[in-house]
């Protein structure tokens, strides 16, 4: 849990230098990408490591 962590406090701000406003919405729109593959990578995951 603490990788995870750690992980995430860098990717998010560094995805957030990339844009952060209404103008420039590059680095939030990203951050919402790089969320839901990580999302579909931990539910992969979990439904290929459960037990039968």
């Amino acid at each position: 849990m603490k990788c995870g962590i750690s992980i995430a406090n860098l990717i998010f701000p560094s995805l957030m230098l990339l844009g952060n406003t209404a103008e420039n919405d590059l680095g939030i729109r990203l951050t919402a990408v790089f969320s839901a593959v990580v999302l579909f990578i931990g539910w992969w995951f979990l439904e290929n490591t459960r037990e039968v």
